[in-house]
């Protein structure tokens, strides 16, 4: 497993305006970024290249981004634009492997990046648990029911989801809710599952310190 992976802060994509794809666009970008100089300077070929996205696509996803004071970009004439970050203090970490994951279509990586930072993790498990209803999941990640619902089955195709119904039912079409289970180990990004362990050991500290 690579040790190598990208910082994405914990975006609210309903109260600050962004959209489905702006996150994982995000991703793409900083894994370029040098550590020391907060800088990255891939070119538009190369993101469309990692991301699987159109060129449209990923413009309208910087300007979002840079609105939001997530990216500052600096022009430079004959060259790549040079994408700037700041430090962020609440993130979600993604692998390179799981950037890399060839299982993976860009929606379904998209959904993941977005979805991550409301999952409970378990590390011994190696799974990530949401609990919300599915209106709430397509309020917080900016996706209608029926593309979520495309995404998921195609997830659980592919082993990474497991849906569990539970006892209440939608409120609008009586079907049922579900517990959302997610294998971290078959979307490649245990690092992310690791480093959450790290950080509740710190927490753990701090209090006791305290």
């Amino acid at each position: 497993m690579s040790k190598q992976h990208v910082r994405v802060p914990k975006m609210n994509l309903k109260e600050e305006g962004l959209m489905f794809n702006d996150p994982y666009v995000y991703a793409c970008i900083k894994r370029y970024m040098n550590e020391e100089t907060k800088a990255a300077f891939p070119s538009m070929s190369r993101l469309k290249k990692d991301s699987g996205l159109s060129e449209p696509t990923i413009l309208a996803s910087v300007r979002r981004l840079q609105d939001k004071g997530y990216i500052k970009i600096l022009k430079t004439e004959g060259r790549s634009n040079k994408y700037i970050f700041d430090d962020v203090k609440k993130f979600e970490i993604f692998s390179y492997d799981f950037l890399d994951n060839p299982k993976l279509t860009k929606n379904e990586k998209a959904y993941l990046v977005n979805t991550q930072q409301y999952m409970f993790k378990e590390p011994i498990a190696q799974k990530g648990i949401i609990e919300y209803s599915t209106d709430t999941i397509c309020d917080l990640i900016a996706i209608d029911k029926r593309t979520l619902r495309k995404y998921e089955k195609s997830l659980q195709e592919k082993d990474v989801l497991t849906l569990i119904p539970v006892t209440l039912r939608d409120p609008e079409t009586g079907l049922n809710q579900y517990q959302r289970v997610y294998s971290f180990q078959e979307f490649a990004n245990v690092l992310a599952l690791k480093v959450n362990e790290l950080s509740d050991d710190v927490e753990d500290i701090k209090k006791r310190l305290s």
